[in-house]
């Protein structure tokens, strides 16, 4: 066909036509891209935010990022600028930008942010920010397997360091109300929600229950706390697992050692008859798991083992054989924690914690085979470890 045909031909003109507005478009988008905000890459679900920290910061640690979305965190220039990606447009239109001086000082600016638009939050002076806030986290891992391999994060916060352990602290944070999570290999993740107040420190626990559907769960890849065994059948710690983690004289009888002779036994050793349990003995059906264990008769609570309760003259744990030796020596921060009758958190101090324990008379009293004693201390009588 001649070029001079193409122009009378209907289907030429209407391929022109296309192409033409195509180009049209294209030069339009180049051209507000250019003068009004816009980005390269337009993605109609995030925005740009850019600032400048100004006043007296830490170079190299100082960093920012969107509130709720801690991916978009960037360090602040040498100059206090910074520049924000991909940050979540939201039904408001506002992204609350948390600004992290480097040292000890975390804030929120508001900021405008536009559908694939470049925006600017406004000038802060580092001397007003707020006093950080910070979470001291700790695990209890059901089973008594050790939590050293933890993992911690904030849902909504970007943090200045990896948190991890069976406790870790979690900064910086701005005044607010946020997820605290954690993961273990082993365990099914738990999450909490912690208020946190501007230069204040936050505690907080996370029970991790095992998660039976995994072959390396509990112990079996984290190891026990307090010198205890792995059964690697269950994932569970105890005492021993066979006669020879016990002392000469004794065996083990589902995971606690006794004497081999059969008498004299502890707590919550499993038992058939009276005889069996250390003096005054009883042996009573276990409140949760059913089996019979040894305890004592009693006319009052000081009567019982640490950690056990008198009722109707009997000696029992209060949440069963399995929790209470688990309890003793577990990790805590106040004494409502700790599943025990008459509990004491042994050794917590503010941010610092302690552990498990309860009040006793002599050592027979306490958990032994755990290695714990009875000892005084300034709030009486208490097993130790």
């Amino acid at each position: 066909m001649k070029p001079t045909q193409a122009i009378f031909d209907p289907g030429a003109r209407q391929r022109l036509r296309h192409s033409l507005l195509a180009r049209a478009a294209s030069l339009l988008a180049s051209a507000l891209a250019a003068g009004c905000g816009g980005l390269d890459s337009p993605d109609l679900s995030t925005g740009q935010v850019s600032g400048r920290l100004t006043g007296d910061f830490k170079k190299g640690a100082a960093y920012a990022y969107a509130l709720g979305a801690p991916e978009t965190k960037a360090l602040v220039a040498d100059d206090g600028s910074y520049t924000l990606d991909r940050v979540p447009v939201g039904s408001s239109g506002k992204a609350q930008v948390v600004l992290f001086d480097g040292d000890v000082r975390a804030d929120i600016e508001v900021a405008d942010v536009k559908p694939a638009s470049r925006t600017r939050a406004g000038d802060r002076d580092s001397g007003t920010l707020a006093l950080a806030g910070r979470v001291v986290a700790a695990v209890r891992c059901s089973g008594g397997a050790s939590g050293k391999n933890t993992a911690y994060k904030v849902d909504e916060a970007a943090l200045s360091a990896d948190a991890s352990g069976d406790v870790a602290e979690l900064f910086p944070l701005p005044a607010g109300v946020f997820n605290v999570r954690a993961t273990l290999s082993g365990f099914r993740e738990n999450a909490r929600e912690v208020a946190v107040a501007s230069g204040a420190t936050t505690t907080v626990e996370l029970d991790l229950e095992l998660d039976d559907d995994d072959g390396e769960r509990g112990c079996i890849a984290n190891g026990c706390s307090d010198g205890r065994d792995c059964d690697e059948h269950d994932g569970r710690c105890y005492s021993c697992t066979n006669d020879s983690q016990c002392s000469p004289g004794q065996k083990c009888d589902d995971h606690v050692c006794v004497l081999e002779s059969g008498l004299e036994r502890p707590a919550c050793a499993p038992c058939t008859d009276d005889l069996q349990c250390h003096a005054p003995g009883k042996c009573i059906t276990d409140s949760v798991s059913g089996g019979k264990v040894c305890s004592t008769t009693c006319a009052q609570s000081t009567d019982c083992p640490a950690g056990f309760a008198c009722n109707g003259g009997t000696c029992a744990p209060p949440a069963g054989c399995a929790a209470y030796l688990e309890e003793f020596g577990s990790v805590c921060f106040q004494e409502s924690q700790c599943a025990l009758s008459d509990p004491r958190c042994y050794g917590a101090s503010g941010s610092n914690p302690g552990y498990c324990t309860s009040r006793c008379n002599s050592n027979s009293d306490c958990p032994e085979h755990l290695g714990f004693r009875c000892e005084q201390t300034s709030s009486g009588n208490l097993c130790l470890k």
